[in-house]
Order: structure tokens, then sequence, then C-alpha cells
């Protein structure tokens, strides 16, 4: 069974609505200035950045970006072996948790099933729901019932038997959002009569089987919020994830970037991937699924692998995912859908796009 890792950057979670570094500070004030009263403490945080701006009279210093202003802060912090404010913490908690979408509850569906599964007819969300569940190894079972004399589809979703699975997941996350675990928490209560589905985070689990999910940042849901810099090891929590994160990477026999756009300040995932790659035994490929507008990213991942088996697809996360729909709805019958279609899919859209 191929053992695969995802790793997802700002650009997985964007077109569902949420900020990226660029335009974070821009999306808080959106929100601060439509309740003013209840984001009260948000005017802490902007006036802490206003503070910063007399770095930009010696520097050339960018306060729209989110992270070079926790970067900033970061370096302020560690050299008084302080944490990072817990006014600013809630800030970040707040904006994300805010934009982060949610998927309505099943209701009785007619008339075209397949794309009313997740989230009453959304295109985005169903698409990311279709790539969990595929991760999940999912199979959607379709049930006609009638209900006062009309014909209705009820849904559930379960896993697919082991024989028909040949791909274990995993997934390596920069963000901060809870995406991956709504998306998830969602099928476990709306539909899932049996066991709840499971995506690991803590390390202790990682041997479950079950998919773990590798948060190096923190996570909304957590007092650990780290800026994408260079201080990862001052946070014995965020320790323990890159330890786990490290493990994955060896024992992975094909990595898969999408959204990542390796930007420079993160310099140290690039050495959590070449201390992994000492004990990787039987990696097979590296594709990168990111938009670039200008070249500069596929440049900085092109300086960074020289694996013969490299790929880079100048493509953003709904082109990758659309290709994955298309693929299970040729496939989705009078029974149901089986999500185990990923695998040709992803090697479809990289021979197409790479």
């Amino acid at each position: 069974m191929e053992k695969i890792t995802y790793i997802l950057g700002a650009g997985f979670s964007a077109p569902l609505g949420l900020p990226v570094t660029s335009n974070f500070l821009i999306k808080s004030k959106d929100l601060f200035f439509s309740n003013p009263t209840d984001y009260k403490y948000f005017l802490q945080v902007f006036d802490t950045i206003e503070k910063l701006s007399i770095s930009k009279n010696y520097f050339n210093t960018n306060l729209n970006n989110i992270e070079e202003i926790l970067s900033i802060l970061e370096m302020e912090r560690f050299l008084e072996r302080k944490k990072l404010k817990p006014s600013f913490i809630k800030y970040i908690q707040t904006v994300i948790t805010y934009y982060t979408p949610k998927l309505a509850d099943q209701e009785l569906i007619s008339g075209s099933w397949h794309s009313s599964i997740f989230s009453k007819g959304d295109k985005t969300s169903t698409l990311y729901a279709y790539f969990i569940a595929s991760l999940l190894g999912g199979m959607i079972r379709k049930t006609d019932i009638t209900d006062s004399g009309n014909r209705f589809i009820r849904t559930e979703l379960d896993y697919l038997p082991p024989s028909s699975v040949d791909a274990k997941y995993n997934i390596i996350s920069l963000n901060y959002d809870l995406v991956i675990e709504e998306i998830t928490q969602f099928f476990s209560s709306n539909l899932r009569n049996g066991e709840p589905f499971k995506i690991i985070r803590e390390p202790k689990e990682y041997s479950s089987g079950s998919i773990f999910l590798a948060k190096l940042h923190g996570s909304v849901d957590s007092d650990v919020i780290v800026p994408p810099t260079w201080a990862k090891g001052l946070d014995k929590q965020i320790a323990q994830v890159w330890s786990v994160a490290k493990k994955i990477i060896e024992e992975s026999n094909q990595i898969r970037f999408i959204g990542y756009s390796l930007p420079k300040t993160d310099t140290y995932i690039q050495y959590l991937f070449k201390a992994a790659i000492i004990k990787s035994k039987h990696l097979k490929n590296i594709d990168v699924i990111c938009l670039d507008p200008d070249g500069s990213v596929r440049k900085r991942f092109d300086e960074l692998i020289t694996f013969d088996f490299y790929r880079f697809a100048n493509k953003d996360v709904l082109s990758y995912f659309s290709g994955d729909e298309r693929k299970t709805m040729i496939n989705a019958s009078h029974v149901g859908v089986s999500m185990n279609n990923l695998e040709s899919v992803h090697h479809a859209f990289m021979e197409k796009y790479a």
C-alpha cells in the first residue's frame, strides 16, 4: 500500500474565503468594523502593529502582512523570553474561525443528488468534502425513500472495504484553520451511524492507523499559535508535532504539496524535509500543485528539489479538486459513490498540467 503525504499551505484553504498572509489584517479590520463592541480587543492588536511601524523608518517592513508582523513579535518575545500575548492569539483564532465556512446539515435530497450530499449544492464546499472523504477512504451509500408521497434520497458515508483501498494518507498542514477537522466532524455527525471518522492530531497516537494531521504552526482550537518562522523548538507541543511530521515524510512513498508557495520566511520547513529525507527508503515522487502567476513559486521549488521525479503544476486547488469530482461522478451508480479514485485522478492531473 502506498504511503502518501499531502502538505497543505494557505492556498489550500483560500478558496473557501479564509484569510491568507497578505490580506489577514484587512479581513480582520472588516470583521472589527462590522461589530466594534464584540471585537473590542482587536484594538490591542492594531495598537501593537501601529507601534511596530517605527521599524519602517529604518528597514523595508510590510506591516500589512501578518506573517511579517508575527515574525517581528516572535523575535521580540524570544529575546524577552515571553510568549505571544493572549490577545494576539485570540485575535488570530477569532478571525480564522469567523471566515471558516460551515457545511450545511443534511436534508432529504431530490433531483441531482451528487452535488447536494455535503452542502446543499455549494460547489466549492462539496469539492473539499469529496477530497477529504477520498483521503478517509469513504463510500457514500444512497437510499431511496418516500415522504408524503414524494420520492427523496438519503445518503450515508461509510468506510470502503480494506480490499478496495490502495493508499494510506497523512497530512502536514502549515495552516491554523479547522477546515479538515470540521469537514470530518460533519461526516461523523450527519452522514455516519457507526464509529466516527478519525483524523488524529495527538503525536502519541501516530501509529494508530488513522490519518494523522500534523499542524506545524499550531491550531485555532488550542492556545498554541506559532509564526511560520524559525523558533518552532521553543514550544514543546509544536516540537512533538514536528517530530511526527519528520516520521511521516521518512515513511512516505509520495509527497504532494497543495497551495504551498514555499515562502522565504518559512526556512525551517526546508530543513525538516532535508532531515527527514536522510532516512527515506522508498520515495517515488514529489508533486507540487500551486498557483504561480509570476513564476517565483516554481523557482523556489526548483532551487530546493533536485529529485528526478519531481513535478510542478501551476494550478490552484479547485482545479485539482474538480478533476477528482469529475472522476467520482463518472463512477457514481444508483447505489452510491466509492471514494477510491483519488490516485488515478491525481496522476492524470499531473500528467496533464506538470
